[in-house]
């Protein structure tokens, strides 16, 4: 079949060329509604507590009196149960030496752990802390949290993805966003009505990210934590606990010898 030699005029390239450039740029601005500059929060240091230095805490939470804490590194990764007051490790065990540990949650009486890029989890008992299971995702694992319904990790980028507890199919994905645009590196997670505080890596923000829509509410600037701290340039605030009770946050870093009990306020 031959086709029709149709010649176009200057005038109407002109118009679709316009239209389709608006097209691409409504497109590629089409971000949602826009993100107000987040608050400045603020924390009032209720009490400090001894911490491992030689534990490289990648996830921290809080419950029923104790800590769980995963630690990364090479052949030091571990899951452990931590007394609050003492930093005396309870219980607890190391990875295979394969496994870089990283985020870890409690939901269903059940700790979940992530790994770093071996792309599986793992699933302890949360008395003893023997593993009774693992599971498999696509990607990083970094941070790990729940709200109840959902686990929630982060991959290092500006993702959050909601995870089915039973299935752990991703039912979910949110962008985290302030008022410049998204925010890459999420890394720990800590759920708390209807919130998200998470760390940055290599920041020493904790951001407030609001789970209905991705925004970070808030800012709270924790350099003053921590100090002085291991030369290690690893050694980064990572580590936000929730004490669903007293309604106070304990906060850490990698390798830093404090805990430190915090009333975060706006």
């Amino acid at each position: 079949m031959k086709v029709a030699d149709v010649s176009i005029s200057p005038w109407l390239k002109a118009v679709m060329f316009c239209s389709l450039g608006f097209q691409l740029g409504c497109q590629a601005k089409d971000e949602g509604p826009p993100v107000a500059e987040p608050k400045t929060l603020s924390y009032q240091i209720l009490a400090e507590s001894p911490h491992d230095t030689r534990a490289f805490t990648q996830g921290l939470i809080f419950e029923n009196g104790l800590f769980y804490e995963s630690t990364g590194g090479r052949g030091a990764s571990s899951i452990r149960m931590v007394h609050p007051q003492t930093g005396d490790i309870l219980r607890g065990g190391l990875l295979e030496k394969e496994f870089f540990g990283e985020g870890v949650t409690l939901m269903n009486d059940k700790i979940y752990q992530l790994t770093w890029e071996s792309e599986v989890g793992f699933i302890y008992n949360r008395n003893t802390l023997e593993k009774t299971g693992q599971f498999k995702y696509s990607g990083q694992g970094w941070g790990l949290t729940n709200d109840g319904k959902h686990l929630i990790m982060s991959n290092g980028s500006a993702e959050l993805q909601f995870l089915n507890p039973a299935t752990l199919a991703v039912e979910r994905t949110l962008t985290v966003r302030n008022h410049k645009g998204p925010v890459e590196n999420i890394n720990e997670l800590q759920f708390v009505d209807g919130y998200i505080y998470s760390n940055v890596w290599h920041s020493d923000d904790i951001l407030k990210i609001d789970t209905s829509n991705g925004h970070v509410m808030g800012v709270l600037d924790c350099s003053a934590l921590g100090q002085p701290r291991p030369k290690n340039p690893e050694a980064v605030l990572n580590g936000i606990a929730y004490d669903t009770k007293s309604k106070h946050f304990y906060l850490t870093g990698k390798l830093w010898n404090k805990v430190y009990k915090v009333k975060i306020s706006e």
